[in-house]
């Protein structure tokens, strides 16, 4: 347990969603759903630019997956007061995306 004269035991007495504090640890709410991405890159190089010319394309979350990765874990605004954003969710995986390159070798 964390000690110092800013943190004390009283940190972990949180408001349940009837308004009664009860002692909480870290974690007590679940975890974030597994989550998973699948990349894929493509390359193109010419012959006829006598193998120098490269053109690239990447993709980043190809399936597009959006699972939640933070929710909002404070359950008090203030004291004695619930948050309305109690186990929101915050972020995001990070929504499918594309690269394209081009790259010549002098």
């Amino acid at each position: 347990m964390l000690t110092g004269p800013n943190y004390s035991g009283s940190s972990f007495y949180c408001l349940n969603a009837e308004g009664t504090r009860v002692l909480r640890q870290r974690g007590d709410e679940g975890r974030t759903p597994w989550t998973w991405t699948f990349d894929l890159a493509a390359a193109y190089i010419p012959n006829w630019a006598d193998n120098k010319l490269r053109f690239k394309l990447d993709v980043f979350n190809l399936f597009n997956n959006d699972r939640v990765t933070e929710y909002n874990e404070f359950s008090e605004a203030s004291r004695d007061v619930i948050s309305p954003n109690y186990l929101n969710d915050v972020n995001y995986q990070t929504p499918r995306s594309f690269r394209l390159t081009a790259r010549y070798d002098f």
